[in-house]
């Protein structure tokens, strides 16, 4: 499988789990003061988790997966050999306000690996 093809499958399993697509976001990131740059996949999501911001009332649903283009430094060092990168993309499911946990997660990612 080619990694648009794996990023496609990614996405529409959790689609028909009922969560909505977003893009992701910049690798610059403008919004949170607090970073330079997306380090993960969640970054997007700070002020949703946090409960300064709903969720639901803004983009409509409280289930989302996305692709979350990141930069990491933490081991730059390191970079060039087969195990350290500074740039990927993390592939996300995220759930808000309690629609499910860890254990529901878990399920997902085995069901996921069996399709």
């Amino acid at each position: 499988m080619i990694q648009r093809e794996l990023r496609e499958k990614f996405l529409d399993f959790f689609i028909e789990k009922e969560h909505k697509k977003l893009p992701s976001s910049s690798l610059i990131d403008v919004t949170d003061s607090s970073v330079l740059l997306t380090t993960a996949g969640m970054q997007q999501f700070k002020d949703y988790f946090s409960g300064r911001r709903n969720i639901k009332k803004e983009i409509g649903s409280e289930k989302i997966t996305t692709i979350q283009k990141c930069f990491r430094t933490s081991d730059i060092e390191e970079v060039g050999d087969k195990d350290h990168l500074t740039f990927l993309e993390m592939l996300g499911n995220f759930s808000f306000n309690g629609t499910y946990f860890k254990k529901e997660a878990i399920t997902y990612a085995v069901e996921f690996l069996e399709s």
